[in-house]
């Protein structure tokens, strides 16, 4: 039995998403068939690492996609001959379950059940689960949860892709229906997985001339978000978060050094947020984000032991210049240089929003390891689009709920609150959540 991967690119490489999907479809596919757009960067080259069966457009074309479509149909018919073909777009990978086998059991059915019908096609629709802002978190509000579309289907003489033009039109030929079923197979679509993808999205569907009602579907209005836990192992994130290659790729940004004083300090709403969290975290705390040491000195002087670790050495030359008596660290929160269990409390203040979605994982996970059992994490974070202000924040929180679907992986949600405050010496207010942690067996 013979499966053929089915996809058209554009420029895919340039949109980190070509790697991904031919490395997934080479999981589950016997050989793959591709149609390009018209690229102008490497998806070419690329994509003949993994197939042989390129056709090339002159130029880009994609309001045209189904004539597209109708030449790959006719070449893989005559020089592949698969079985059955499964499409995928370039920003999408089936999940865990469907590249683990779950595909060609499938196929495997399909054959099985129209043996004594030989003229008759199958197909399967699967729900696609659209990434948001992250590769860890999925659109659930409005109809995002029941987009099913026909991602498989046998290969008979009778397919053929209707002579239409247009965005996102049945995207499967006609000689499938009536007989397709629904699988639990699900496809995974990274074409909102971060914010400059949603940008690019958007000023693609206004370049082409989409009307309203569909670039509203980029909006986040009432957005509702789940956490996810179905991309295959193959494909979860890299840690390219750690090590020196980790420090280089947060340097580049964060390299901002705090020159506030201490009088400044005291009045800020940092210290208001330590002296409320006093009956959790008041001993052996360990400081990330520190910086130049300011808000860690303040610590020392209401906590038992404090320690503080920045990613910036330059600012932690300042640290240990103004507060000798403190220990201070340059580190990565990916990778940090302690042991199990080395302390009771843990503050992140307006850290986490500076971690690269694809890397929470890895930095929650040194969180909880170096957190003893029982031990709290306090961890604030500015809401909403924060990035105007501030360009090394590479992550947005709308809500409380977004913070919590992350953390609630990991730790016992003890308290999470949203709200706008002022600092206790008048200057400046801040709109942010925090949330209070434990950590639990979980």
């Amino acid at each position: 039995m013979k499966i053929c991967g089915f996809l058209q690119m554009y420029n895919e490489v340039e949109k980190g998403n070509l790697e991904r999907c031919l490395k997934n479809m080479k999981q589950i596919c016997d050989d793959i068939v591709i149609y390009d757009d018209g690229s102008t960067d490497n998806s070419v080259e690329v994509a003949k690492r993994y197939t042989n069966h390129i056709i090339c457009g002159e130029k880009n074309d994609f309001l045209n996609e189904l004539s597209h479509k109708r030449r790959l149909l006719k070449y893989a018919q005559e020089f592949i001959k698969p079985d059955w073909f499964l499409w995928l777009d370039a920003d999408e990978v089936v999940d865990r379950k469907g590249t683990n086998g779950g595909i060609r059991l499938l196929c495997e059915q399909g054959i099985t059940e129209v043996s004594n019908q030989l003229d008759q096609s199958r197909g399967y629709r699967m729900r696609e689960v659209t990434l948001w802002r992250s590769q860890y978190l999925k659109r659930v509000d409005k109809n995002w949860n029941e987009r099913w579309f026909v991602r498989l289907w046998k290969n008979t003489p009778k397919l053929v892709f209707p002579e239409k033009k247009g965005l996102h039109l049945p995207q499967y030929p006609d000689g499938i229906e009536p007989d397709i079923k629904n699988s639990n197979i699900e496809i995974i679509h990274f074409g909102y997985a971060d914010y400059e993808a949603i940008c690019r999205r958007y000023t693609e569907r206004i370049r082409l001339g989409i009307n309203e009602i569909d670039r509203d579907k980029i909006n986040e209005d009432g957005i509702q978000l789940e956490a996810v836990t179905i991309i295959p192992y193959q494909l979860e994130p890299i840690k390219f978060c750690i090590g020196e290659q980790g420090l280089a790729k947060y340097r580049i940004k964060e390299n901002y050094v705090n020159l506030d004083t201490d009088e400044f300090l005291n009045g800020h709403i940092y210290k208001s947020l330590m002296l409320a969290n006093l009956n959790y975290i008041n001993r052996n705390v360990l400081h990330i984000g520190c910086n130049s040491g300011g808000n860690t000195n303040i610590m020392n002087k209401l906590f038992n032991g404090v320690e503080g670790i920045d990613i910036n050495p330059k600012a932690i030359e300042r640290a240990k210049s103004l507060y000798p008596n403190i220990p201070f660290k340059v580190g990565n929160i990916c990778d940090l240089p302690y042991s199990d269990g080395s302390f009771d409390g843990i503050y992140m203040l307006d850290i986490l929003e500076h971690i690269y979605p694809e890397d929470v994982p890895v930095a929650i996970n040194e969180i909880k390891r170096v957190l003893k059992k029982d031990g709290y994490v306090f961890i604030f974070v500015p809401r909403g689009d924060s990035r105007i202000f501030d360009p090394a924040h590479v992550q947005v929180f709308h809500k409380k709920e977004d913070i919590e679907i992350i953390l609630g992986k990991y730790f016992e949600i003890v308290n999470c609150e949203y709200e706008i405050r002022g600092n206790p010496n008048g200057i400046g207010t801040h709109d942010s959540i925090s949330v209070l942690c434990k950590n639990d067996n979980r």
